[in-house]
């Protein structure tokens, strides 16, 4: 039984830590991306490939490592919605 539990745990535990290291976006998607110890607000424009995901930060696209410290999710700017509309 303690087994059991031990490898119950264990499985759970890999399994959580797999789901925050990759958080899934969709191309459209608001997110920031690390480069050079600073973030800067990107868009997704290709899925994930490989370990990557294609981000488009102004006018210039790059390929950024699908992890929490090279990516991260954020809320759309009045900017954001402003260049959408249009």
């Amino acid at each position: 039984m303690t087994k059991n539990v031990v490898l119950l745990t264990a499985v759970l535990l890999t399994a959580l830590v797999q789901s925050v290291q990759a958080q899934p976006f969709k191309v459209g998607d608001y997110v920031d991306s690390q480069f050079g110890g600073k973030w800067i607000p990107c868009t997704v424009s290709r899925p994930l490939q490989g370990n990557g995901y294609g981000v488009s930060c102004g006018a210039n696209d790059y390929r950024v490592a699908a992890s929490p410290q090279n990516i991260r999710a954020r809320a759309a700017t009045a900017e954001d919605k402003r260049v959408e509309a249009e």
